[in-house]
């Protein structure tokens, strides 16, 4: 039996001594060769992507919002329908005011974010060499942050600046908090996660003399003015993103049917780790959602158990319990009660890379418990296997990525362009899920910023000066106002994105009178799987002569569908 218990010993320590002499290896490697080449390979694939990936609806929205808002709106109205600070709109202002390549402006200003915080990453954070080689190409850090260019691509800087100033938080505070505050102006998560890592700075300076002692020269320490500072920014930002009345995700979180934000919070407490780290829980959407089968947790749950567990053993061991869980709580109670994506489970990922990169650099506070060596041990694998995972979901949805399009709004700019189809009178689908309707609301975004002006007569009045989403739900009143406006400039000439002409021209349009003249399909891409959707361009039958086109037969749109 001891034999047998010796044997199953040795092959349980094989992979970890394995990948520990791999990294022994690594570490040897004098300079910072391999890091530049990682570097430099990151940087050229992230720009490869760029030329094949096609942004979809929230790059097309921020782009145009930058582009088309006031410097005033975007400070004081668009964060409140937003749900975000100002920054990245204000980043990329300056590229969409002055006319500069959209798709080439977004690809430039995400790499140079990301391929500073990996720089970073490569150069300073104390992981063995080999994790810090292969972190870049994960799925967070190169394809869902970096190659979908969003306010993400701060984020992830943000967090890198954090865990940098973290060592020497007491020291040198101001490097800290500015770090806390840009974490703050990427995101309402950063807020939360921010205020989180302050909660446990506050505790961490209570603790350090007798209470009388700390309170009696409390406002004579710096930390505590930067700490109010910090205070003073994050309550501003709440206050600038506190969601307007009529926005669009009130009304839709009024109509939906969401489960509890008890239940939101459990699953993101004990699901979204394992989600995030080594398994695709509940696909591409609204997390926690009344559609999830909550039984199909209890292994997700499980494993999310095993993560906290090894992440506290570490915090205990280093002092920095408060550190590890104050943050995600906020985070959570913020997904929970407010809005989360499945998209936005990469901000656990970087929460849990700052972590570590804290605690390695802690010294311990306690000594290592008996089963510390074990513990490593199964660290060790656990953290490789969910290198490899999230590599090839990576690898995968770039492949996916390059075959297919996460957008069909490139290809449909093209031909509307081709056929000067923007000069004739277009109409565009809007939004419309059972009893919610919202004119204001449409899935063309995604073709705005392909266009100098806007193409559609029946979005925002035809306003070239207002031609991006508002996010502001339109009243019924506003809704038979348009639709009777509409009506009296007479029927469509073309028609994109499935408009709903029954419910504006009764009978008086019927698509009988239009031809499929241009059919194509894209779809977001998450975790190499794909979800797609086909668009079709419909033109009057009586302007298909003169524009040169003809109608699409059916065979052709289901070839298109299937291929």
């Amino acid at each position: 039996m001891a034999e047998q218990t010796s044997s199953l010993m040795r092959v349980l320590l094989w992979l970890p001594q394995k990948l520990t002499a791999l990294n022994a290896k690594a570490e040897k490697i004098a300079g910072k060769v391999p890091e530049t080449i990682v570097l430099c390979l990151y940087c050229v694939l992230k720009a490869v992507m760029g030329i094949f990936h096609e942004p979809w609806f929230d790059e097309a929205v921020a782009w145009q919002i930058a582009r088309e808002a006031t410097f005033k709106d975007l400070l004081l109205t668009v964060p409140h329908y937003e749900g975000h600070p100002p920054l990245w709109h204000l980043v990329l202002a300056p590229f969409a005011k002055l006319g500069a390549p959209y798709e080439l402006s977004l690809v430039l200003v995400s790499l140079v974010f990301m391929a500073l915080a990996m720089f970073l990453i490569l150069w300073y954070a104390p992981f063995p060499r080999l994790v810090k080689w292969v972190l870049p190409f994960t799925y967070f850090c190169f394809y869902q942050y970096a190659v979908i260019s969003r306010p993400y691509c701060m984020m992830v800087l943000a967090f890198v600046l954090c865990a940098l100033a973290f060592e020497k938080h007491n020291e040198k505070p101001g490097r800290y908090v500015l770090s806390l505050a840009f974490l703050c102006l990427t995101s309402a998560f950063g807020i939360a996660v921010a205020g989180g890592l302050a909660l446990a700075w506050v505790w961490e300076i209570l603790r350090e003399k007798p209470l009388s002692e700390t309170l009696k020269g409390l406002f004579r320490d710096r930390r505590v003015w930067w700490l109010l500072a910090l205070l003073a920014l994050a309550l501003l930002l709440i206050l600038e993103i506190v969601p307007a009345e009529d926005t669009y995700a009130i009304k839709m979180k009024e109509a939906s049917s969401q489960s509890s934000p008890v239940a939101g919070f459990i699953y993101l407490i004990l699901c979204l780790p394992t989600d995030v780290l080594v398994a695709s829980v509940g696909g591409y959407g609204i997390l926690f959602s009344s559609y999830i089968d909550f039984l199909k947790l209890v292994f997700p749950c499980f494993v999310g158990l095993i993560i906290w567990l090894l992440l506290g053993i570490l915090a205990k061991q280093k002092g920095l319990l408060l550190t590890l869980v104050l943050p995600y709580v906020c985070f959570a109670a913020l997904g929970a009660m407010a809005y989360i994506n499945s998209h936005h489970g990469g901000i656990v990922l970087l929460y849990f890379v700052f972590f570590l990169w804290v605690a390695l650099n802690s010294p311990d506070k306690t000594a290592p418990s008996s089963i510390a060596f074990g513990v490593k041990q199964f660290a060790a694998v656990f953290m490789a296997l969910s290198l490899c995972i999230s590599l090839y979901w990576c690898v995968a949805s770039c492949m996916v990525d390059v075959k297919k399009q996460y957008a069909s709004s490139r290809t449909m700019a093209s031909f509307i362009k081709e056929y000067h189809l923007d000069e004739y009178r277009v109409m565009t689908g809007w939004k419309y899920e059972g009893d919610l309707m919202d004119i204001n609301l449409t899935d063309s975004a995604e073709l705005m910023p392909y266009f100098d002006h806007n193409i559609f007569f029946n979005f925002m009045g035809g306003d070239d000066h207002q031609n991006y989403i508002t996010h502001r739900f339109a009243t019924e009143e506003e809704t038979q106002k348009a639709f009777a406006a509409w009506r009296q400039e007479g029927a469509p000439d073309v028609l994109m994105y499935n408009p709903s002409t029954g419910l504006v021209y009764g009978d008086d349009v019927q698509l009988k009178d239009y031809a499929v003249v241009f059919h194509t399909v894209g779809g977001k891409i998450w975790k190499g799987g794909e979800m797609m959707d086909s668009t079709s361009i419909l033109v009057r039958r009586e302007l298909l002569p003169a524009l040169g086109l003809k109608e699409m037969t059916l065979d052709e749109i289901l070839a298109i569908d299937q291929n």
